[in-house]
């Protein structure tokens, strides 16, 4: 039964992605309406990729604020769950003010490499093996230094 609600409010879709936490509030709610005991999170994670193979993970939005949105993935035009619910939003709205429907261009998604918090975190990560090997390298200068004496 969940398997057949996913299909008819769901579609692969290139290019867009939705917070997994929608995907799931949406599921709570069907399960409620429908008398249905839900699954845990975890579970509902493993049954959507069951249904749409390939589907992936990215975690969008600003820093000390992202969320994870299922990659590949959108609510079907004609579904019920579109009714009532503010158009879709694009990564440039604000994202606070409508956190449960939000699609992604493709285009406007870095890559995973390119956000700044992984550039500076993996150039200090070099800037301290360097200190570190430096120390080391002058350690047995300083020893040799302290024993002529």
């Amino acid at each position: 039964l969940q398997i057949q609600w996913l299909i008819n409010n769901y579609e692969p879709a290139d290019g867009t992605s939705l917070p997994r936490c929608t995907l799931y509030s949406h599921y709570i709610k069907h399960c409620n309406e429908n008398k249905l005991e839900p699954v845990n999170a975890a579970s509902f994670g493993k049954l959507i990729r069951s249904v749409f193979h390939g589907l992936r993970t990215r975690r969008l939005g600003t820093r000390g604020n992202s969320k994870y949105h299922y990659y590949g993935i959108r609510i079907k035009p004609d579904s019920p769950l579109n009714r009532g619910v503010p158009g879709v939003m694009t990564v440039g709205d604000d994202y606070a003010r409508n956190p449960l429907m939000t699609t992604h261009s493709v285009s406007q998604i870095p890559p995973r490499g390119s956000s700044r918090r992984s550039n500076l975190g993996s150039s200090s990560m070099v800037t301290r093996r360097s200190a570190a090997a430096a120390m080391d390298a002058n350690a047995p200068m300083n020893q040799s230094s302290n024993s002529s004496s």
